[in-house]
């Protein structure tokens, strides 16, 4: 009896262990005071960042659901601006505190096939790059966040380490947001793109 209580045991352990890997994108419209109206999504919640107290309505936060081990899942949401403008697409994972301690733990996942309708992002596919053989257009903490999956590339962020872009938005133009997403923690993906 008491190996059948270990196991299971173990095993609530472990579905707890990727219970935080979720696919956070944040829209910050707050440099060009760009009204952001969040739309929806099935697949997680799209909201104005309350963190951002007064600057709230210039940003908006989509949070999705919670990813299943290794396996790509398509996310959809949308939200629309109150005018033109520009503002920065950035692709993060969830922000994961040790419990208990100040300590930030590194949340990893993979994004692939971005699209956006409504504005123009460059580069959704990661895969033109400069002479230094860089991922163009993207903005991010280290080049070493883009990594092969066969003949595709990948982008690999968390929370702190996200990927980024600046796109320009039209007043009234409802921009939707697509892409596949995946956790990192199973080591299926070798650094190195």
């Amino acid at each position: 009896m008491r190996p059948l209580v270990i196991m299971f045991l173990l095993l609530g352990t472990l579905a707890l262990a990727g219970s935080d890997y979720k696919p956070v994108v944040h829209i910050d419209g707050i440099e060009n005071f760009i009204t952001l109206i969040p739309g929806k999504s099935s697949q997680g919640d799209v909201h104005n960042a309350g963190w951002k107290n007064q600057q709230k309505e210039y940003y908006v936060e989509f949070t999705g659901k919670v990813l299943k081990e290794g396996k790509w899942e398509k996310y959809t949401f949308w939200f629309t601006p109150k005018s033109d403008g520009e503002v920065v697409l950035s692709f993060r994972a969830t922000w994961n505190r040790v419990k208990g301690t100040e300590k930030i733990e590194p949340i990893w996942i993979f994004y692939d096939e971005i699209k956006v309708a409504g504005a123009k992002l460059e580069n959704e596919d990661f895969s033109k790059k400069d002479e230094a053989g860089l991922v163009k257009f993207w903005q991010v903490n280290k080049q070493e966040q883009f990594v092969a999956e066969g003949k595709k590339t990948l982008a690999e962020v968390w929370f702190s380490a996200p990927i980024s872009q600046k796109i320009q938005l039209k007043k009234g133009k409802k921009v939707k947001i697509s892409f596949k997403v995946k956790s990192s923690h199973v080591d299926e993906v070798k650094p190195g793109a």
